[in-house]
């Protein structure tokens, strides 16, 4: 893979406090690397929509609703999502209720993920963080996820720091092979260690760290 297909599989992940320079720097170097997408919290996604003017410009806006830990109320990530999709965004991506999986309450989390995935007419991807479920709960939580339409499925939330290991990504996509695709937030340095995330099945990577890879 040459570095323009490599930009392909990255987003930039900017889920920490910045303000707008930082969200126009970013969206600039995006579209410098023609990368695949980026990613915001809600506050900015109007100004982070009005930053991509370019039409040329195949980078997409993904906004994250119930960052970082997923434990709003259904009412309030649903909101979240509309709002997001109503300022532009091209995909929602939305912290799932680890609670609710750890309680093995799965009914719930098809409910929000149905919920949310009816509202919007964008793509709709899930989150899990790993530093708090297990694999056995991960999985579980996956087909849940195919179960409401969801399009993507992530592993970390780039909150924390998490480790990511090829094992689990690919027992991850031998679960959701064929229905969604697979992102993985992990702020990999070397053109290596996004190669070893794809090869376990791993079809995007959120990171922070899109130029070091890129250089």
């Amino acid at each position: 893979m040459n570095k323009k297909e490599l930009a392909k599989c990255l987003e930039f992940r900017a889920l920490e406090p910045i303000g707008k320079e930082r969200v126009a720097e970013i969206i600039g170097t995006a579209n410098k690397l023609s990368l695949a997408s980026v990613s915001f919290n809600p506050k900015y996604a109007e100004f982070a929509k009005e930053c991509i003017t370019d039409e040329d410009s195949k980078v997409k806006l993904n906004i994250v609703v119930g960052y970082p830990l997923g434990e709003n109320t259904q009412e309030i990530k649903t909101m979240e999502a509309v709002m997001a999709a109503q300022a532009g965004a091209d995909e929602i991506s939305v912290v799932t209720s680890h609670s609710a999986v750890i309680a093995n309450n799965m009914e719930y989390v098809e409910e929000e993920l149905k919920r949310i995935v009816d509202c919007v007419e964008v793509p709709v991807c899930a989150i899990m963080d790993n530093n708090l479920l297990n694999e056995e709960q991960m999985i579980r939580l996956c087909e849940a996820c195919v179960n409401s339409g969801i399009t993507t499925v992530q592993i970390g939330t780039g909150y924390n720091q998490s480790t990511i290991t090829q094992e689990l990504v690919k027992s991850i996509a031998d679960v959701v092979a064929g229905v969604c695709e697979l992102k993985v937030a992990l702020d990999i340095q070397t053109v290596d260690e996004l190669y070893d995330m794809a090869c376990a099945g791993a079809t995007m990577i959120s990171t922070k760290e899109v130029e070091k890879i890129l250089k």
